[in-house]
């Protein structure tokens, strides 16, 4: 999530026009997380910097159960919160059956890239896509 960018800003005799964006991630898959990215008042200076507040859910959590793991557990348990009911897995069938039935064309893509260039419209007026940070 792109957040607004701030007004031009004065620090002392220093004046900060190009703030740049401040930034809030949302990290999902193997290094879930969040990242919040923030323009900063170096201490003492007349400057600022970009700066990255990181938070890891492995790190400060542990290590979660696998998905097996969790839906075995909540089984035995007697917890259905995970499972879908009879007229939710027949709902889905319905918006999906359409699908299967008349497929739309494939776009191909360069391999190595993040998929079709139509893609890129589906978040511009978010602020486009950002790529992960490497792993």
């Amino acid at each position: 999530m792109r957040l607004r960018r701030v007004p031009e800003l004065r620090y002392g005799t220093h004046r900060l026009t190009q703030a740049g964006s401040n930034d809030l991630v949302f990290r999902i898959g193997r290094d879930a997380g969040v990242t919040i990215g923030i323009r900063a008042k170096a201490p003492g200076r007349e400057e600022t910097r970009p700066v990255s507040l990181d938070v890891s859910f492995v790190d400060e959590l542990g290590t979660p159960p696998g998905p097996y793991e969790r839906l075995l557990a909540d089984a035995l348990h007697g917890d259905t919160t995970l499972f879908p009911r009879w007229d939710v897995i027949e709902e889905t069938w319905r918006i999906v059956q359409p699908l299967l039935d008349a497929s739309p064309a494939v776009e191909a893509y360069a391999p190595g890239t993040w998929g079709p260039s139509r893609a890129n419209g589906l978040a511009r007026r978010h602020g486009g896509w950002r790529v992960p940070r490497p792993g």
